[in-house]
């Protein structure tokens, strides 16, 4: 029930804010008495690391026997010390080979800001003062094989109530699947299927999307599961959101978790799947070549992991531990492609429409769809020079002049790309600028800033393709407070033709026209 309350004068609505006010503060010293004595009488008082520093024990000047900071690996050290000054004995717990902490400044880390108060500890204590714990009581040891041996010098043991944990007991009656065939490990490998990953804010790739939404089904129809004991890991959040946003548009799905590699750091679940998204020719792995992400997903799992990936393009020589990884789960596990499941093909349909609009995601998940669709919007008016607009044609002219410049006095440009050191001469520019609205979506979801700026590696802006290497990079010049939208250059091969390749997808075939963000043609 709502109220509408009109004021006389100014005079009355003073005198109502000041006892609003009033009544505020009443009720915050009610609350900050009522915490003292709830902490005076507790045996046992957790707090995160900044609640130590609240004010109900700053006031009271509270100090404990023993502080214990569990997870202080991932602890900056100035967050630990609000805690440390509140005890004379301290026992800190946590794990150098997970994530550190999320430190955003880079100048803040070469400060040394991610040199955490665990590492520190560690370096200077006798060992005497240090206790490794062996044990490990989560996961079925196949799971717990690859990290025991890559990371810990193979001192983890499983516990033997956890040893052997599958999903053989949740094993439904009607499902034809064999007690003895129940897998813990399964790695489904994408390798020329034409998965392509496509850049948005961060990375997608609809084709791993479609592969997980199936095994998902899968699980669901052959195990007695609940939906809150499947976690979906992805390390990208464009990947993690279009997801998040398919489960929630299929009622059967609905409820299971699909989050990033941060956010189940800590969490364990009965079965985890992890989608690695990347997939292109130059085996860019990106972040993933962080060997610590792969120990904290994997980690997850307690019967069952599965492995959506693209082996040729993280099995590379300069990531050992991928490659080690592969291996075991090939060795260990069971293998598949995406022609082993037979719905995949519909789940890629399902997910165009999605993203076309044509199937309407639930009120929660609008806004991320739209700016999905204006991503992808934006995307197409990239590839299209017909879109580019006048300041758009007079860039490219001035681009071209000072190419031409350039030439004269130094001979041919050869450019360096931090994706590629080798760039084709013979390819062209063509400028296209794409007005967007920034107030009709949530900026935080929009491209820019960009990830890597577009002068920092193209200062003459020729024969570089950006579109090959599943890319883009967009100059700012114009999206100013009032949301005039962004301008975005790019270079595209005027000259080569891309073939409309043929591929096979859970037994129906298609071709590259069909899904252009597989990396076919746009027409």
């Amino acid at each position: 029930m709502n109220a509408i309350v009109y004021w006389n004068s100014f005079t009355e609505h003073r005198d109502f804010l000041e006892r609003m006010e009033a009544n505020a503060e009443i009720a915050r010293k009610y609350q900050t008495g009522v915490s003292k004595v709830i902490v005076d009488f507790a045996d046992v008082v957790f707090s995160t690391l900044q609640g130590a520093a609240t004010r109900v024990l700053e006031q009271n000047n509270f100090s404990f026997d023993v502080v214990i900071i569990d997870e202080c690996s991932q602890a900056t050290e100035l967050s630990a010390w609000a805690a440390i000054l509140r005890t004379k004995k301290l026992i800190i717990a946590g794990d150098r080979l997970q994530l550190p902490p999320f430190i955003i400044s880079e100048e803040a880390k070469e400060l040394g800001l991610n040199f955490t108060l665990f590492d520190r500890l560690r370096k200077r204590l006798s060992r005497n003062l240090t206790q490794v714990l062996r044990v490990q009581y989560r996961m079925n040891e196949k799971i717990m094989a690859w990290s025991n041996e890559y990371f810990y010098k193979g001192k983890l043991i499983a516990n033997d109530a956890c040893a052997q944990y599958t999903l053989q007991e949740y094993l439904k009656e009607s499902s034809q699947i064999k007690g003895d065939k129940v897998p813990v490990l399964m790695l489904i490998d994408t390798k020329n299927c034409g998965f392509i990953e496509k850049r948005g804010i961060s990375y997608s790739n609809i084709g791993e999307a479609a592969v997980v939404l199936e095994l998902l089904e899968h699980l669901l129809a052959n195990y007695n599961l609940k939906k809150e004991e499947i976690g979906v890991i992805s390390p990208y959040q464009d990947q993690h959101e279009l997801i998040t946003t398919a489960i929630e548009c299929k009622s059967d799905l609905r409820g299971i978790k699909c989050q990033t590699v941060d956010y189940f750091q800590g969490k364990e679940k009965e079965v985890i799947i992890i989608s690695l998204v990347r997939s292109n020719q130059f085996q860019i792995v990106g972040f993933l070549d962080d060997s610590r992400r792969m120990n904290v997903a994997l980690m997850r799992a307690k019967r069952f992991v599965a492995i959506v990936c693209d082996t040729s393009t993280i099995s590379q020589p300069e990531l050992p531990f991928m490659i080690k990884l592969i291996d075991h789960f090939k060795s260990q596990g069971q293998v598949l492609t995406p022609d082993d499941f037979k719905g995949v093909g519909y789940q890629i349909r399902f997910l165009r429409s999605l993203l076309n609009g044509e199937i309407e995601p639930p009120a929660g998940r609008k806004s991320q769809a739209k700016a999905i669709q204006n991503i992808d919007a934006m995307n197409q008016a990239f590839a299209d020079p017909g879109l580019a607009n006048n300041r758009g044609i007079k860039e490219e002219e001035k681009i071209q002049a000072e190419g031409k410049d350039q030439k004269k006095k130094k001979g041919a440009l050869k450019l360096q790309s931090p994706l590629n050191p080798v760039i084709n001469q013979n390819m062209n520019v063509a400028p296209i600028a794409n007005e967007m609205n920034r107030q009709t979506t949530n900026p935080s979801l929009m491209p820019y800033p960009p990830r890597v700026p577009l002068k920092k590696f193209m200062p003459n802006q020729e024969n570089l393709d950006p579109a090959q290497f599943g890319f883009y990079n967009y100059s700012h010049q114009n999206h100013g407070s009032r949301g005039r939208g962004n301008e975005a250059i790019i270079a595209k091969n005027a000259s080569k033709e891309k073939k409309n390749k043929q591929f096979s997808v859970g037994g129906n075939r298609f071709s590259d026209e069909d899904f252009p963000e597989l990396g076919g043609n746009k027409k």
